[in-house]
C-alpha cells in the first residue's frame, strides 16, 4: 500500500444504504458507540493484497487478491504499488488506484472468521442459499448425545432498537437448539446469543438458520456447523488375566481409567457384567460409579474370590457418559482346588481318610511307660502345583510333652506323597486328652 486517504465520513443526511445488509445515516456519536463494539484497529488501511511478496518467473503469471475490510465509516482512497527491484530501464512497476466506502450494517455477528463457506466444505444443497460472507457458527464437540453450547454477540448499530427472531430452515429436525430464539437489542448494543448443538454421531451436520428483524423486513442466512468426536477416556489395559487361581482364595489387581481430555466424565459399570459368562461366578469392582478428573487417572480395584474349580470369563462393561461405545475389560481366570488327600494309616495297615474341616481322633489305646506308640499320616498331594504342608500339636504344655510330631512341615512334589510320624511316649502313668493335631496346606 503506497497511500491510502480516508475522503470523508459520510453526512448525517446521506444515505449509506446500498442492500438489505446496510442501515441509513447515522449521528457521528451514534457511529463511534457503535464502532466500539466491533472489531478492528481503524489506523491499519482498511485494503490489503495476498500474496504481499513473492517471485514470478519468466512466462507465469500471478494472480492478487485484494480485500477491503473498513472499521470506520467512511470513503476510503488509496494506491497499490507493486515493487519490482530488476525491472529494466524505463519500465514502471504496476500501480493500481483502489477506493471504498465504509457502511455500518443492520446487524454484527460478532464471531471468529470462518472458511467454512469460502472453502466449499458446506452441503452443496445450501450453494444456492449462501453467499462467502454468511456467518458460521461451527461446534467442535467432544461426546455423543450431550450438549454442547457456544455464545457469541449480536449487535445493533442502528439508531433504533429493534425486534429479532431466530428460525431454523430446516425441513427435518435439527441438531442444533437457540437458547434466545427472540428478543430485543436496543440501539448501539449487544446481545448475547446461545445455541445448543447435540451430536448423535460423528459426520459433521448442518442447519441453515434465519435472524429475522421483523420491523425492518430483513432476513439473514447463518449457518451451524456441528463435528463430534468420541472423548479421548479409555482403560490403561483392555485384558486383565488372574492367571491360575486355588478355589476360596482372594485375589486383586487395579485398572487405571485414563482421562485425556480437558473436562471431567462420569462413568458407571453394569452390574450385570460383573457376572461371569456361566453365571456361576462373579468380581467386584470398587468404585462401580463415579467421575474422573480432567487430565487424570482413575485406579479401579477388580476382585475375584473363585467357588467353583473352571475357566471363567468375564466382560466387564464400564460405560462412560457421552462415549458412544463402553469401554470393555476382559478378565480371565483358571481356578482349581488345592487337591489334597490325609490319611491315618491303623495300626493293622489301613487306611482312614481325613476330611477337611473335621475332627478325627488318633487313639493310642494303652500304651505302657516308656514304651512308644506311632501312628502315619500320609499326604497325597493331587493339585497342580507343589503343596506345602505344616503340622502343629495345640493343648496343655504337660499333655504335649508326651507327644511328638516328625516333620513338622515339608513340601509334597506334584503326585507325591509325604509320611508323617506322631509319636507318643509316656514317661508316667498318664490320659492323654484335649491335644488337637492340626493339618494344614497350601
Amino acid at each position: 500500500m503506497d497511500s491510502c486517504y480516508k475522503i470523508s465520513n459520510p453526512k448525517q443526511d446521506e444515505s449509506l444504504e446500498s442492500g438489505p445488509g446496510s442501515s441509513l445515516s447515522r449521528p457521528p456519536s451514534a457511529c463511534s458507540s457503535v464502532l466500539s463494539l466491533l472489531k478492528g484497529n481503524p489506523e491499519l488501511p482498511p485494503f490489503s493484497v495476498e500474496p504481499r511478496i513473492g517471485t514470478i518467473n519468466p512466462g507465469a503469471t500471478q494472480n492478487f487478491s485484494v480485500c477491503f475490510s473498513p472499521v470506520e465509516v467512511a470513503q476510503f482512497q488509496g494506491r497499490l504499488l507493486c515493487s519490482i527491484p530488476n525491472l529494466q530501464n524505463g519500465d514502471q512497476a504496476p500501480c493500481i488506484t483502489v477506493s471504498g466506502q465504509g457502511l455500518l450494517p443492520n446487524v454484527h455477528f460478532d464471531l471468529e472468521d470462518s472458511d467454512y463457506i469460502r472453502s466449499n466444505r458446506h452441503s452443496p444443497k445450501f450453494s444456492r442459499l449462501l453467499d462467502p460472507s454468511t456467518p458460521v457458527l461451527e461446534f467442535k464437540a467432544i461426546g455423543f448425545s450431550a450438549p454442547a453450547r457456544r455464545s457469541f454477540n449480536v449487535v445493533n448499530p442502528t439508531r433504533k432498537a429493534y425486534d429479532f427472531k431466530w428460525r431454523c430452515e430446516d425441513t427435518a429436525a435439527s441438531p442444533f437448539h437457540c437458547l434466545t430464539s427472540f428478543g430485543t437489542i436496543p440501539s448501539g448494543k449487544k446481545v448475547e446469543m446461545c445455541f445448543e448443538f447435540v451430536a448423535e454421531h460423528q459426520e459433521a451436520v448442518e442447519s441453515l438458520w434465519s435472524f429475522l428483524i421483523e420491523n425492518l423486513s430483513l432476513s439473514f442466512p447463518f449457518l451451524c456447523v456441528g463435528t463430534a468426536r468420541e472423548p479421548c477416556v479409555y482403560l490403561d489395559r483392555p485384558h486383565l488375566d488372574f492367571g491360575e487361581l486355588v478355589v476360596g482364595h482372594k485375589v486383586e489387581q487395579t485398572v487405571d481409567l485414563v482421562n485425556a481430555e480437558e473436562e471431567p466424565f462420569q462413568f458407571s459399570v453394569l452390574q450385570l457384567s460383573l457376572l461371569s459368562e456361566d453365571q456361576q461366578s462373579s468380581l467386584t469392582l470398587k468404585p462401580m460409579n463415579g467421575t474422573v478428573m480432567s487430565k487424570n487417572r482413575l485406579p479401579l480395584l477388580v476382585s475375584f474370590t473363585p467357588s467353583l474349580e473352571r475357566y471363567v470369563h468375564f466382560r466387564l462393561n464400564l460405560k462412560v457418559k457421552r462415549k458412544l461405545e463402553p469401554l470393555l475389560l476382559n478378565v480371565k481366570a483358571d481356578c482349581f482346588n488345592m487337591s489334597v488327600v490325609v490319611q491315618i494309616q491303623e495300626h493293622d495297615g489301613s487306611l482312614r481318610e481325613i476330611l477337611p474341616n473335621h475332627e478325627n481322633t488318633l487313639d493310642f489305646g494303652k500304651v505302657g511307660i516308656s514304651e512308644q506308640c506311632t501312628y502315619n499320616l500320609l499326604v497325597s498331594n493331587l493339585s497342580r502345583f507343589i503343596l506345602e504342608v505344616s503340622f502343629e500339636l495345640t493343648g496343655d504344655r504337660e499333655h504335649l510333652q508326651q507327644l511328638e510330631v516328625k516333620p513338622q512341615a515339608g513340601a509334597v512334589e506334584i503326585g507325591k506323597q509325604l509320611q508323617v510320624s506322631v509319636f507318643f511316649c509316656p514317661q508316667t502313668v498318664w490320659n492323654l486328652q484335649d491335644v488337637r493335631l492340626i493339618v494344614k496346606a497350601r
